[in-house]
């Protein structure tokens, strides 16, 4: 029953993520100027990013993942980013719910605020670096807002 409950949800996921995905795909006359952004970014210029607007440690016990949440502005060519990351694997799951997470978060934010606000989510880069002899992985994402 249990593995039924996790196949379930892990296909309700990938359904979320390739819906919420299509709309990037038929996006692509900015893929030109998300290069350059993408060009900007990387794990050592997160380190001139100081002090987040926002900074969380979360844990997902049904996966077994522990993430950091940050949120900054103005840092590196991005008005908004966001930054998550986790130690481990980059395996699909580990990586679908940072996604998630990073959704869910732009949807809770829509709603606080009113839903006076669409808040659309872009994913970036991921990166891997090792520290203390273990494989950290830093996901990047742009969110942009705009008036309803």
């Amino acid at each position: 029953m249990k593995n039924l409950l996790k196949f379930t949800l892990i296909v309700f996921l990938s359904v979320l993520l390739v819906a919420c995905a299509a709309g990037n795909v038929s996006n692509r006359t900015d893929n030109h100027l998300h290069s350059k952004k993408i060009a900007k970014i990387s794990i050592k210029g997160l380190e001139k990013c100081r002090n987040p607007v926002e900074a969380y440690n979360l844990r997902q016990r049904a996966i077994r993942l522990k993430a950091n949440f940050a949120r900054h502005h103005k840092c590196m060519g991005i008005d908004e980013l966001v930054v998550v990351s986790w130690p481990g694997s980059t395996s699909q799951k580990e990586v679908t719910a940072v996604r998630l997470l990073v959704i869910t978060w732009g949807e809770y934010m829509a709603r606080k605020l009113g839903g006076e606000v669409n808040i659309k989510i872009f994913e970036l880069k991921i990166e891997s670096f090792q520290w203390s002899k273990q494989d950290i992985n830093v996901a990047f994402f742009e969110v942009t807002r705009s008036e309803k």
